[in-house]
């Protein structure tokens, strides 16, 4: 480049300034211009920095569990003068090896000058960066291939004699995967961690044997993430923790094709389905909504999870222990619990589901309200819930030892063999019914698998805290056309029993059928003989 017009001797005098300075400044002055030379054209003196990237390689790092991006980067000064501005290299994933939406996940500052042909060479190791939701610059990060592009930006303002080599690529690309698991042991075992918003990140983990992937849909704060496993045994977790624990985070769906011992994602909302296809022995879980929950194999399972809704989970094992906040149901689905059997539920709130239970049901505990179908194959030894609605309806093929209702009772109770009842509040339509199984569709009547059972049985008592309204108990009585109390009702067994009675409150179209009774009965405040009480019934036919 030739010197610019401003840096040139003047040739002649300029009248602002005296002849005798100018004769100082420029001694050429007053020669004439034929015995003058011409000046040779320089170079100007100039710093340039240059950018070359080598071949990027992937090591795996156990303190990151991952892959680092090791990558020969050079800056050196190509020019003629020393570079003092300060600058940043920027190391961007590209998909294309075009400067365009490139993803930048290192920067590396230089404050110290650079000499005339000196080269730098910064650390440019680098955790594989994973962002499929692109939350923390703008772009999603999907999997693939990717060269390096490494930038120069001058800092303050400045600059160097030419931009043109202040970005390069690599010839050769790397491999970016969310792949989890795969180690034979804890140092070597591949872990991923994502941002989902700017508060949260999620790292997902395999523990045992097992390989993952995590998949994206969507991006930004509306895109979701779920996650597979295979090759999973019995000794094997799947966890999935956030970074900041006052946060929920969020997944949609869980594929397992193969056992868990724990699927341990206690400050996770699972918004999409689960599926085990082997056994899976505990789970911990923050939430899960709008989802199928299946699980394969034998092993008893054991849950605590805060809040369920809008789902269901089918288990061709045993529910162990199941500890949930409240289950409930808000799209007007008909939810399910359905398991071998059921050693122990405890609900904290309301429960809305049906539970299906092939092997009997050992202990339920509800503290909110029960508003659905508990179809129980086997027995129930106990049923303690704060109250029932009018679509609640317990029916088992074996005994109910004891039902304690602590609020009000409607909907129906029906098994061979009742032990005790005890509500604490009022009945207001309620059944018992004693001696009778109400067969798949829990209500009165029906056909095939939906008929309705009768057979010998008892009730052992009933107590009623508050009154008894339109509400109905009958032990073996076969209402033939699904009315009852009318002409064609019939006892089905000679030896059908109601035990003792006590209703606290006032009766109000309320009855009671049985071939036998207890000798006396207390109902608000008196006590009644059943052969001298219209409400006590034995006199329909017997077999």
């Amino acid at each position: 480049m030739t010197d610019s017009a401003d840096d040139t001797i003047p040739a002649q005098r300029s009248h602002d300034v005296p002849n005798h300075l100018f004769q100082r400044l420029n001694p050429l002055a007053g020669c004439h211009p034929e015995t003058l030379e011409s000046l040779e054209s320089r170079m100007q003196l100039a710093a340039d920095l240059e950018v070359t990237v080598g071949t990027p390689t992937l090591r795996f790092s156990p303190a990151v569990q991952n892959d680092l991006i090791k990558i020969p980067v050079t800056i050196k000064n190509v020019g003629d003068e020393t570079m003092t501005a300060r600058f940043r290299v920027f190391l961007f994933l590209s998909s294309d090896r075009a400067v365009g939406s490139d993803y930048v996940y290192k920067s590396i500052d230089r404050f110290n000058p650079i000499r005339a042909g000196e080269s730098f060479t910064p650390d440019a190791a680098e955790a594989m960066p994973h962002d499929p939701l692109g939350i923390v610059n703008g772009i999603a990060l999907p999997a693939g291939q990717y060269f390096i592009r490494a930038f120069i930006s001058f800092l303050g303002g400045a600059s160097d004699a030419n931009s043109a080599n202040n970005n390069a690529f690599s010839t050769a690309s790397v491999g970016l995967n969310y792949a989890i698991g795969g180690g034979t042991g804890k140092t070597k075992q591949r872990t991923v961690t994502i941002p989902t918003n700017s508060f949260q990140t999620l790292k997902f983990e395999i523990l045992g044997p097992g390989d993952g992937v995590v998949t994206s849909s969507g991006t930004g704060l509306t895109g979701t993430l779920s996650v597979s496993a295979t090759g999973t045994t019995r000794s094997s977790s799947l966890l999935i923790r956030t970074g900041e624990k006052v946060l929920p985070g969020t997944v949609s769906n869980i594929t397992v094709t193969g056992s868990l011992n724990r699927l341990q994602i206690p400050e996770i909302n699972v918004t999409g389905n689960i599926s085990i296809s082997g056994g899976l022995r505990f789970i911990g879980a923050n939430g899960i909504s709008g989802s199928t929950w299946s699980i394969g194999g034998s092993d008893a399972l054991t849950a605590q999870v805060g809040s369920i809704v809008n789902t269901s989970l089918s288990s061709t094992g045993d529910i162990g222990t199941m500890t949930v906040s409240s289950w409930t149901t808000t799209d007007g689905s008909t939810d399910a619990l359905v398991a071998r059997s059921i050693r122990r539920l405890d609900v904290e709130g309301d429960f809305a589901p049906r539970i299906r239970a092939s092997a009997g049901v050992h202990t339920v505990t509800v503290g909110g309200s029960v508003n659905s179908l508990m179809d129980v194959t086997g027995s129930v030894t106990r049923f303690v819930v704060g109250s029932t609605g009018s679509s609640f309806v317990l029916n088992a093929s074996g005994t109910v030892s004891a039902v304690e209702i602590k609020g009000a009772m409607q909907g129906r109770i029906a098994a061979p063999t009742i032990g005790s009842v005890l509500v604490q509040g009022s009945m207001n339509g309620a059944s018992i019914f004693a001696g009778t199984s109400l067969g798949s569709n829990g209500d009165i009547g029906g056909t095939g698998t939906a008929a309705d059972v009768f057979s010998a049985g008892s009730l052992g008592t009933l107590t009623v805290r508050g009154a008894a309204t339109n509400s109905l108990v009958t032990c073996s009585l076969d209402h033939v056309d699904g009315q009852y109390f009318n002409a064609d009702d019939r006892f089905r067994s000679t030896t059908s029993r109601i035990g003792r009675i006590r209703i606290v409150g006032a009766t109000f179209n309320t009855n009671f059928a049985a071939v036998s009774f207890a000798s006396s009965h207390w109902i608000n405040g008196v006590t009644v003989i059943p052969g001298a009480d219209a409400r006590f019934r034995s006199d329909f036919p017997t077999p």
